[in-house]
């Protein structure tokens, strides 16, 4: 369902969205992008791009949505 697909995946360094990466990631073929706020990464993969936003800001909203 999730092969040759974008996921956006928010709180990609909490706990839930890092389980979530790493399930995505063992699916194959993916493109994520996750946000982080506050904490680092955990998991690091040329499939995963890392967007720094605070998700209470509209403009950051529509910058990790395009």
């Amino acid at each position: 369902m999730f092969r040759n697909n974008k996921i956006l995946v928010t709180g990609g360094a909490g706990f839930i969205g890092t389980n979530l990466i790493k399930r995505f990631l063992e699916t194959g073929n993916v493109e994520i992008r996750a946000t982080i706020h506050k904490r680092e990464p955990v998991i690091t993969d040329k499939r995963i791009e890392y967007v720094k936003s605070d998700l209470t800001k509209r403009e950051d909203c529509q910058k990790v949505a395009k």
